[in-house]
């Protein structure tokens, strides 16, 4: 696979600088302070503000085209994948956003197999609701349905907390990675305790789909900055860790993984993948690098792991798994089958991949 690495082209509108030349702009005249008048020049300014509604918008418009939240969530992934791997195929230092597009794929796999199972309990229930009544045994049948309801309610409750990560991630590291690629390091350390400021402003609403109280909306971390810093020094790889640090705990631990029931349902998952009991109704918890959902044979498979007694939503052992990935990206990327990644990579920046 052929590398392209591309140097970040610096807006080149100075921050804090007029956005238009002086003599195209209008002149006013205003009293002062001590009751003089005098003619001043009103020219917009660049500012950190400014930049970030931007960013934010143009990540808006790939979920949100209109202003109007795609509403079925699965097909919102898909665009979030596309837009990680559009990233990483535009500048190879962005390898964050190229393991992004493969992990956002794999929430696709746990959004499909979710709506899958939310179909079948229906279609379950409604049959068992239909027999006639020589045919039911009642204990069995109220049973098997109460089986059913919780498959259906635990499987919605999944899909809908999946959407909500994969969403709210997307809406804020993908305005960071755009006001890197365009302001570069610098301005971001200058600016980015500013984002969280544009938040609440009515003339210019940012869409942000998880209550302050919970996550509050562009909290500036030291993660955000030393990953970024690590990628403009050539230390991809150690970039990559910082970054998954930030998406890991600053957001989705405490979006989805610090929910009482998510947590429940992701150790029945494990427990019940692991011993092979209802199998059909559990996911194995994986990384799969490639366009699809089914592991592979070779070495492009990352498992979390086949014990029964371990827990993803623990940040300790939810961040083992995700290094050990990061990892596994980086030598895939550096071997004989860097190619082959590099051609699932932009299958999925088009919008196609074999997710079933």
């Amino acid at each position: 696979m052929k590398k392209i690495f591309t140097p970040h082209s610096t807006d080149p509108m100075g921050l804090h600088q007029p956005t238009r030349p002086i003599e195209d702009c209008q002149c006013v005249r205003k009293e002062t302070s001590l009751g003089h008048w005098q003619t001043v020049v009103e020219a917009p300014v660049l500012t950190c503000d400014c930049l970030w509604r931007i960013y934010q918008q143009m990540a808006e418009d790939i979920v949100a085209p209109g202003g109007v939240l795609i509403s079925d969530p699965k097909e919102r992934n898909r665009q979030i994948n596309m837009a990680y791997a559009k990233l990483w195929l535009e500048d190879h230092r962005f390898q964050w956003a190229g393991l992004a597009a493969f992990a956002s794929k794999q929430v696709g796999c746990g959004l499909l197999h979710a709506s899958q199972l939310i179909d079948e309990s229906k279609r379950d229930i409604e049959v068992k609701n239909t027999l006639p009544n020589w045919l039911l045994n009642r204990e069995m049948t109220a049973s098997q349905i109460g089986f059913d309801a919780a498959v259906m309610s635990s499987s919605v409750y999944m899909y809908n907390m999946l959407a909500l990560g994969n969403t709210t991630l997307f809406l804020d590291i993908y305005p960071l990675h755009l006001f890197y690629k365009k302001r570069g390091l610098d301005q971001m350390k200058q600016c980015l305790s500013a984002r969280e400021k544009i938040y609440g402003n009515p003339k210019h609403p940012v869409m942000w789909p998880i209550s302050q109280e919970i996550l509050r909306f562009g909290e500036a971390k030291s993660e955000v900055i030393d990953g970024f810093t690590a990628i403009d020094s050539g230390e991809i790889q150690k970039g990559v860790l910082f970054l998954a640090t930030h998406e890991q705990i600053n957001i989705l631990q405490k979006v989805i993984y610090n929910n009482f029931t998510m947590q429940s349902l992701l150790r029945a998952n494990q427990a019940t993948f692991v011993t092979g009991f209802f199998k059909h109704y559990t996911e194995a918890i994986q990384l799969t690098f490639s366009n699809q959902c089914q592991p592979l044979d070779d070495d492009r498979t990352e498992r979390f792991s086949n014990k029964v007694a371990v827990d993803l939503s623990d940040p300790t052992q939810r961040m083992e798994f995700v290094n050990r990935a990061a990892v596994r990206f980086n030598q895939i990327l550096h071997s004989k089958m860097a190619e082959m990644l590099g051609k699932s990579i932009f299958e999925i920046s088009q919008g196609g991949g074999n997710i079933q």
